[in-house]
């Protein structure tokens, strides 16, 4: 039942990121939280959209909306300390999710083997800016 009813689930969640993207974009919010808030919310439609093997082979292994996936807990760290801690963001918040997005980049392109290391540092990475942004 579950696997049947997953990509509807998939698409209301995809449907909802990208109407709050939107909704916030629109919205008198100071420029710092749009722009955190739009990048993790459209991020997190991508990592959404391309999360089931079913949706990728449909979509074809889309490699920019795959590449969309990989800062997500970068920016989402930067979302928290943007919206929740009221902390302006300069360039260098942005510094760890620009370094997952090249750790992810660099994992798809890697061989067999180096791309195993890489992908486990990334996932790392992306779990310690996580546990560090609900802190």
């Amino acid at each position: 039942m579950l696997t049947t009813m997953a990509p509807l689930l998939r698409g209301i969640a995809i449907g909802a990121f990208l109407v709050i993207a939107l909704s916030v974009w629109r919205s008198t919010l100071s420029r710092d939280a749009k722009l955190t808030t739009v990048l993790t919310f459209l991020s997190s439609a991508a990592w959404a959209l391309t999360g089931s093997e079913q949706s990728a082979m449909l979509l074809d292994h889309p490699r920019l909306l795959l590449w969309m996936t990989f800062p997500a807990a970068g920016l989402f760290w930067a979302f928290v300390a943007c919206v929740f801690q009221d902390r302006p963001l300069r360039g260098l918040a942005y510094a760890p999710a620009a370094l997952l997005l090249l750790l992810g980049i660099a994992a798809t392109w890697a061989p067999p083997g180096p791309d195993r290391v890489l992908l486990a540092v990334f996932n790392l990475a992306a779990a310690g800016l996580c546990l560090h942004a609900m802190v």
